[in-house]
């Protein structure tokens, strides 16, 4: 259990670095806003969720996996996981919206045009999605992409944590058996040739 939450925390951490990194290249290659490219709502939301899944993983490992529960912890348990729902698929999304339209005005009366092409290659300025793609984009699209991205994230990372939660307490599993490339368990080959 202990290598599921590393693994899930730094995927966490990583998907973080990967949403915040690429939203601030984005914004840098476009010169669209000045730095630091980052807003207190959405950002503060969504180092929340990350730390609130942090703790429920801590208490994951710390309660026993056939304890029973009284109705008041199951009562507080299911308020907490619905408002770390509620957080993470209500408020996060909404925030990146609020964030995307006000800030970063992306909406569609904005063509997603990406960075200005060279002189070599568009002598007109050109941009290069205007370029590359044979329809027009705007960045409402992108700014929608975003959320989904935002929820297919919530929702894998939902699926993994009912997973470790399920599994906690659950004993380590040996090494397992050789197979063959059929996946048959190998049996040991009796070598003394036999009498006939």
């Amino acid at each position: 259990m202990e290598n599921s939450i590393k693994r899930f925390n730094r995927g966490m951490v990583a998907v973080s670095f990967g949403l915040f990194g690429s939203l601030a290249l984005w914004l840098a290659i476009t010169q669209a806003v000045d730095p630091p490219y980052l807003n207190v709502g959405f950002t503060g939301s969504w180092v929340i969720s990350c730390l609130a899944i942090y703790l429920l993983l801590k208490y994951a490992v710390k309660r026993p996996a056939g304890k029973s529960l009284s109705w008041g912890e199951a009562m507080v348990g299911s308020t907490i996981i619905f408002a770390l729902m509620f957080w993470i698929y209500g408020v996060v999304p909404h925030l990146w919206i609020t964030f995307s339209d006000s800030e970063l005005a992306w909406r569609s009366s904005r063509a997603l045009g990406g960075p200005t092409l060279p002189a070599w290659i568009s002598s007109d300025g050109q941009q290069l999605l205007e370029w590359a793609l044979p329809f027009n984009l705007n960045y409402q699209i992108l700014r929608d992409v975003v959320a989904v991205v935002i929820y297919v994230i919530a929702l894998v990372g939902n699926v993994a944590l009912f997973l470790i939660w399920q599994k906690r307490g659950l004993p380590v599993p040996d090494e397992p058996e050789e197979t063959s490339k059929y996946g048959r368990p190998l049996i040991e080959q009796n070598t003394e040739p036999t009498s006939a």
